[in-house]
């Protein structure tokens, strides 16, 4: 199911939260997520390259521009960083996937006393990082969303 009238912000924000618990939780899948897009393509837009390929969530939840507004978003913003990826002809890739000290933070301090409010400013999403630690088993974007948002 794609999305539907949300911000690249509320997007990117979806996904800097899922990175997180997959860091936190299942490091290994973070290592896997990798993303290639043409976007040279004038008449098709955006496109995932192998999407066919792709036993992602991420990439059955969102739309491949949604997809690639929202990680160019957290990667300008300094909220994640891609080991392996950069420019390539055609296209762009994202590979290995880190979030960086800042991303954490923006994450964990949310709920401090008289802490930072910055992820609720950015991302226009209500977050509840306890609920989002306890997360066990079922590592769903979806599930994730629902653990984490007040």
């Amino acid at each position: 199911m794609k999305t539907k009238h949300k911000t690249i912000q509320n997007i990117a924000g979806e996904i800097l939260l899922y990175f997180y618990v997959l860091k936190t939780k299942k490091y290994q899948e973070l290592q896997k997520q990798t993303f290639d897009f043409f976007t040279n393509d004038h008449d098709k837009g955006i496109i995932l390259k192998n999407k066919e390929n792709k036993k992602n969530e991420l990439v059955d939840k969102y739309s491949d521009t949604d997809l690639y507004n929202a990680l160019k978003y957290l990667q300008n913003k300094n909220f994640v960083f891609f080991a392996n990826g950069g420019n390539y002809m055609g296209g762009e890739a994202f590979h290995v996937i880190e979030l960086t000290d800042l991303g954490i933070d923006i994450i964990e301090n949310v709920e401090k006393v008289g802490g930072d409010k910055k992820f609720i400013q950015i991302f226009n999403l209500n977050l509840n990082v306890e609920s989002l630690l306890k997360i066990e088993n079922d590592f769903t974007i979806e599930s994730i969303i629902k653990a984490s948002i007040l």
